[in-house]
């Protein structure tokens, strides 16, 4: 149903402006379903959000700043889910952040070179990376089961979690994805900033890269030991009643699902 943001009662935008009805985190995720998105966002906080994306690594939040015309403004506001942010992202802040889901959470941060050597071997510049635990292994896992892709749609053999993304305008698309050994972000757009229809581009230009960059041995993301199993049904969410749920007129709404513990 139509949704309103609670701090501004601006509408959240609907995908394609259609509405789906009940529907769980699950499905939402991979549908990009902002208004899902922005009902989990007034359990979570705004605040909680924006502390959680400094601490994956974007730098270009604005806490609370006055713009040109002297107006308050802020990224800490409910709409942050949805990525309506004052400086936007760059596709260095987006593949290190999203590069911690195929990582059970660990965050190495990105480096250019590893090491400068003069003509004797003499070493002028070493870099090293450095790894932070910003997100915990079962909400990571979690993320990735939800984004993972069909076995036919994965690169090579190892399995692959993507999501695309695009302004309201049109003007900037994005198609983000990773296996468990390799991260990537393709952004797609004009130096002049006009609105276009990508055609899915992104998407292929991603999966060349991919392809080309992954070797064909088998990999899986690592599933905690600690993360447990449940039978619930699908439209309530809540654990499965026998002959109830299994005898809905519309088939068996009884799916297993992956809850962290606690």
């Amino acid at each position: 149903a139509p949704y309103q943001y609670l701090d501004s009662n601006e509408n959240a935008e609907s995908t394609d402006d259609e509405y789906q009805g009940l529907t769980t985190i699950r499905e939402a995720l991979p549908a990009e379903m902002n208004i899902i998105a922005a009902r989990a966002q007034s359990d979570v906080t705004a605040q909680t959000s924006y502390n959680y994306l400094t601490n994956l690594g974007f730098r270009h939040l604005v806490e609370s700043a006055q713009d040109s015309n002297g107006n308050f403004v802020t990224d800490v506001q409910q709409s942050i889910c949805t990525g309506q942010l004052i400086n936007g992202v760059t596709n260095m802040e987006i593949t290190k952040a999203v590069s911690t889901l195929g990582n059970e959470g660990y965050m190495n941060s990105p480096v250019l070179y590893t090491r400068v050597t003069d003509q004797n071997d003499l070493i002028i510049l070493e870099k090293k990376t450095t790894t932070t635990h910003p997100v915990q292994a079962t909400t990571a896992f979690l993320i990735t089961d939800a984004l993972k892709q069909d076995k036919e749609d994965q690169i090579k053999n190892s399995e692959t979690a993507c999501f695309a993304g695009r302004t309201l305008d049109q003007t900037s698309y994005w198609y983000t994805g990773y296996t468990p050994e390799i991260t990537a972000t393709v952004w797609l757009g004009y130096d002049d900033g006009r609105s276009f229809e990508s055609d899915d581009t992104e998407e292929r230009i991603w999966k060349e890269i991919m392809n080309a960059a992954v070797d064909s041995s088998e990999n899986i993301f690592v599933k905690p030991s600690n993360l447990e199993t449940a039978d619930i049904c699908k439209e309530s969410g809540k654990l499965a009643v026998s002959s109830i749920c299994d005898n809905d007129p519309r088939g068996n709404r009884i799916i297993s699902e992956y809850f962290s513990p606690g």
